[in-house]
């Protein structure tokens, strides 16, 4: 069972990444403790993590902003986690288990039965989580998979910013399926240029996105 201030940092972080805390924004420590209805102790903490994951900045005896996206923060991040999902994929195939691969394939079932539906961003986003996870998980590489998560809010957010766009989530579908089909034809390389391709696609809209959303960036 999580304590009060895991519940209050995964539910703010939720809302965070989702944007439905939009960069820029100020957050209320009260108006939090009477929404998620625990004490500002929690909170507080909670909120301190948060800003150790550089998703918000925190102004003594005052509210607290969330942080805007920042495109060198992205691109630190996202250097850190294609070194690290090339090496699990690179294990993951060395050790090779069927169990791993089946739950793999439920997983992208549920991906492509809503990777045309754009009302369902929060399910994909779930989805997407789950698939990288599992990869984790067959290795036995849980924590590392949080702490990596713990590093990626500002890219998370710009994936969260393209999701909407038509196409956005089939394409996201297809690179996974690519990635899995590498991995079940025990292919590394053909598997880390999938991955690559796949860590790679807000990268390479990054200054795009800046221009259409310039009130979300640094």
């Amino acid at each position: 069972m999580i304590n009060a201030t895991q519940k209050a940092y995964n539910e703010i972080l939720r809302r965070i990444l989702s944007l439905e805390l939009p960069p820029g924004t100020y957050i209320s420590r009260n108006d939090l403790a009477e929404q998620l209805e625990i004490s500002k102790t929690p909170i507080r903490e909670a909120l301190q993590l948060l800003e150790q994951d550089k998703l918000v900045k925190i102004f003594p005896q005052s509210k607290t902003l969330v942080t805007k996206i920042n495109i060198d923060e992205i691109k630190r991040s996202n250097f850190f986690r294609v070194a690290v999902e090339i090496e699990v994929l690179r294990e993951m195939i060395e050790k090779y288990d069927e169990k791993t691969l089946a739950k793999i394939e439920r997983n992208l079932k549920k991906q492509e039965e809503i990777s045309e539906d754009v009302t369902r961003l929060n399910e994909f986003d779930e989805l997407d989580k789950e698939f990288h996870s599992i990869m984790f998980n067959s290795i036995g590489q849980d924590e590392l998979n949080e702490l990596l998560r713990s590093k990626m809010g500002h890219k998370k957010r710009a994936n969260r910013l393209e999701l909407p766009i038509n196409g956005k989530i089939k394409k996201l579908y297809e690179d996974h399926k690519s990635i899995y089909d590498a991995i079940k034809e025990k292919n590394f390389k053909k598997a880390e240029k999938a991955m690559r391709t796949h860590l790679s696609r807000t990268i390479s809209r990054i200054d795009d996105l800046k221009k259409e959303k310039p009130y979300f960036f640094d």
